[in-house]
């Protein structure tokens, strides 16, 4: 009991660490960058850049922007 209480707490205070972006001058965090066209993406985990889309590479069987 004491192990899985140590574990999660570790797995906590490591997500809570974890940076969501990039910090601005003003201290606000700025927007993820934008994935290029043919990178893997995963459907609403980050955005594709303008004018492509998070669609099903049927030949890979993955995700990609395009």
């Amino acid at each position: 009991m004491r192990f899985t209480f140590s574990v999660i707490t570790l797995f906590l205070a490591a997500a809570i660490a974890a940076p969501t972006g990039e910090p601005s001058e003003d201290g606000s965090l700025l927007m993820p960058r934008c994935l290029a066209k043919g990178t893997d993406c995963i459907i609403n985990d980050g955005p594709c850049c303008a004018g492509s889309n998070c669609i099903m590479d049927k030949g890979r069987a993955t995700y990609t922007c395009q």
